[in-house]
């Protein structure tokens, strides 16, 4: 079974996040991508994927261009 939501976003944002770091940086996905997609690559609802992007926009880690979602680099 899956967590709860608020205990799953964190989880699958984990989990976006270290996918995006094996792709060195960059994916094909976004918010606007199909949920057939999500479903098949990342084994959650689009709802799920959405809230877990959001997450880490928020954080500041991640952003959106184009339909891709890329790594926010660090400023040094």
């Amino acid at each position: 079974m899956r967590l709860q939501k608020e205990n799953a976003l964190v989880a699958d944002a984990e989990d976006i996040y270290a996918y995006l770091l094996k792709r060195e940086g960059s994916m094909p996905y976004c918010d606007s991508t199909p949920l057939e997609i999500i479903k098949q690559k990342f084994g959650i609802s689009k709802a799920a994927f959405k809230r877990a992007l959001g997450h880490l926009m928020k954080e500041g880690k991640v952003r959106q261009e184009n339909g891709w979602t890329y790594i926010v680099e660090e400023k040094k």
